[in-house]
C-alpha cells in the first residue's frame, strides 16, 4: 500500500533550498516596498493590522514599523515550526496562528493589510479560491489593500517533450522555474488541478539520471529534495490563467495594480494590488 507523505512538512524541511520563483525574488519584493510599504510609511497613523497568509519570511521581515501589527496565518504546523520559529526578524507584535484561509480567526473589519506569494495554487479551483476570497474580504477594513503574487498558466499550453528538452538544454534558468513549468503544462483544466504526486511520475519516468543532469547543469544535488517531496503526496495543486484571476478576483476587489517582474518567464508570476470597496 501507497503510504502518502506530510508534503508540507517535507517541504518546511527543505525550505533553505527553495528559491525563485518558488519564493519571491528582490524584484517581486522591491514591488511590494515601493507599492504598499513606502506608501504606508507617508501615513502610518491609519495602519494598525497586517496579515499574511502562510508564514513567507520575506513579507515578515519587510521594514514594518514597530506600532504595526503583524498576523501569519498557516494550516501546517511543521511551516510553523521550522521557518516562522527559526526567523531571527520577530519583534513585538508578531503573531502566528495555526488555522486555515477558508476559516480565518479574526474578526470582521480587522485588518489593513493582507499580503500573499503563490497561496492560492495550493487550493482547488474555484470553490476553495471563493471560499478564501470571502474571508479576506470580511476581514479587510474597506479601502484595505490585498497582494498577491500567482503562479499562472500560459495561455497556451506548453508540451511535456518541449519542456524535458529546454532542461536538457540547459535553457531554463533554474530548478524551480522548471517543475512550475512541468506541473502547469500537466494540468488539464484549472478546476481538474494537478496532483503533485503526478508531477514527480512523469519526472521519473523521463529522467532516469537525475544526479547527472544537474550536475551538468551545475545545479546543487540538493535540489532534487524538492521534486522527491512530490512523491506520494495527497497535494493538488492549481494554476489558473491571468484572465480566470482576474474575472474571479474581481467579483471581490478593485484592482489596482499589476506588476510582471522582469525575471525569466515573469509574464507568469505577476503581483498584483487589490483593494477592498
Amino acid at each position: 500500500m501507497t503510504v502518502k507523505n506530510n508534503h508540507w512538512q517535507k517541504f518546511s524541511t527543505n525550505w533553505e533550498v527553495i528559491g525563485s520563483p518558488l519564493r519571491p525574488n528582490e524584484e517581486d519584493i522591491s514591488f511590494i516596498e515601493t507599492e504598499i510599504l513606502a506608501k504606508l510609511k507617508l501615513n502610518l497613523s491609519i495602519i494598525y493590522r497586517v496579515v499574511i497568509l502562510g508564514v513567507t519570511p520575506d513579507f515578515i521581515s519587510l521594514s514594518w514599523s514597530d506600532n504595526i501589527e503583524i498576523i501569519a496565518i498557516d494550516k501546517s504546523s511543521e511551516m510553523i515550526a521550522n521557518i516562522w520559529n527559526k526567523n531571527e526578524n520577530h519583534k513585538k507584535k508578531r503573531t502566528v496562528i495555526l488555522g486555515h484561509w477558508q476559516n480565518i480567526p479574526l474578526p470582521d473589519n480587522c485588518c489593513d493589510i493582507i499580503l500573499a506569494d503563490g497561496c492560492f495554487t495550493q487550493l482547488d479551483y474555484p470553490n476553495s479560491y471563493n471560499q478564501v476570497l470571502q474571508e479576506l474580504k470580511r476581514i479587510l477594513k474597506p479601502q484595505g489593500l490585498f497582494s498577491s503574487r500567482f503562479f499562472l498558466r500560459p495561455s497556451q499550453t506548453e508540451k511535456i517533450t518541449n519542456i524535458f528538452c529546454d532542461l536538457k538544454a540547459g535553457n531554463i534558468g533554474n530548478f524551480h522555474l522548471f517543475k512550475l513549468r512541468l506541473a502547469a503544462a500537466l494540468q488539464k483544466s484549472t478546476e481538474a488541478g494537478i496532483p503533485v504526486d503526478y508531477i514527480y511520475q512523469i519526472w521519473k519516468e523521463n529522467i532516469s539520471n537525475p544526479d547527472e543532469i544537474l550536475h551538468q547543469l551545475g545545479w546543487s544535488l540538493d535540489l532534487l529534495k524538492t521534486i522527491n517531496v512530490y512523491e506520494n503526496s495527497p497535494s493538488i495543486y492549481s494554476f489558473p490563467t491571468l484572465e480566470e484571476v482576474k474575472n474571479l478576483f474581481g467579483n471581490y476587489f478593485t484592482e489596482l495594480s499589476c506588476n510582471f517582474p522582469h525575471y525569466e518567464q515573469g509574464s507568469l508570476f505577476p503581483t498584483i494590488i487589490f483593494q477592498n470597496s
